[in-house]
């Protein structure tokens, strides 16, 4: 959609920009202990040295407009530490929620419910642009609604059971004034009755 409609890319862009520029750091939990503390902040560290982490950020908040967005990640030890070293932006077709839990985001391999994603592999982000389960809650679902009624729309011809009808809504229908017969189909050449 974002490819298609110049517009909506640009909305969700700058969106999904506003977040680069926000100061963020790991905070320890409440009443932390000295070994909590200096882990926050070990980690706010390894976190501010992460490569292309603004990158990060932009394709999580993909979620936005899908419900959900998947970055898949690569590990590698460093100091006796393993930490993330690359993460992969997996597209959203990718995945499928499984059939018991309309919630459980689960890779596609084939079978009914899918693949379970390995832990410590993966980054999901939810967002819910609305309420529902988690592939009804992005907002592209909404926003797919725009438009088709506002495209432009042509006459198709279709020919059933020897019965020639033209199709379509002429912007004429598209008042509050017109009559009912604007939207319904024309036959055109025969009779308006039909039998089954």
């Amino acid at each position: 959609m974002e490819e298609r409609d110049g517009h909506l890319f640009a909305e969700m862009s700058k969106r999904r920009r506003s977040v680069m520029p926000l100061t963020w750091r790991i905070v320890p939990p409440c009443h932390p202990s000295a070994q909590e503390k200096a882990m926050a902040d070990a980690a706010t560290e390894w976190f501010s040295d992460l490569p292309e982490f603004e990158t990060l950020l932009f394709d999580l908040l993909d979620a936005i407009g899908h419900g959900f967005a998947a970055v898949e990640i690569e590990w590698k030890q460093a100091e006796n530490i393993w930490l993330p070293c690359a993460f992969y932006k997996r597209p959203q077709r990718w995945f499928q929620t499984a059939t018991h839990d309309r919630n459980t985001i689960r890779l596609i391999d084939g079978s009914l419910d899918g693949a379970g994603l390995n832990p410590f592999g993966w980054l999901l982000h939810r967002h819910q642009a609305k309420s529902g389960w988690v592939a009804e809650s992005g907002l592209f679902r909404v926003l797919v609604w725009v438009p088709i009624p506002t495209g432009p729309v042509k006459k198709k011809r279709t020919c059933c059971c020897g019965r020639c009808v033209t199709w379509g809504i002429t912007p004429a229908a598209l008042s509050t004034n017109a009559p009912l017969s604007a939207l319904n189909p024309s036959p055109r050449g025969r009779s308006t009755r039909s039998s089954i």
